[in-house]
């Protein structure tokens, strides 16, 4: 079964300052569901933690897509 990573697990992870550029990028978006598309790749693994973790902080919920572009 899996176990979902802790909140304070991933902000330990997370670079502060992508997490807060992510808030200055939706504040002015409406209060939704977000989506992130991720291909599989370290950087979208990254781009996941991340939005997980502002996701988290903001009450959000957060969708994952797998995108295969090969």
């Amino acid at each position: 079964m899996h176990t979902p990573l802790s909140t304070d697990l991933i902000a330990q992870l997370a670079n502060p300052h992508i997490v807060a550029a992510l808030q200055r990028l939706t504040a002015q978006l409406p209060d939704t569901d977000f989506a992130v598309a991720c291909s599989g790749g370290v950087d979208s693994a990254m781009l996941g933690l991340h939005a997980s973790l502002w996701a988290r902080q903001q009450g959000k919920t957060l969708h994952f897509f797998h995108v295969h572009h090969g």
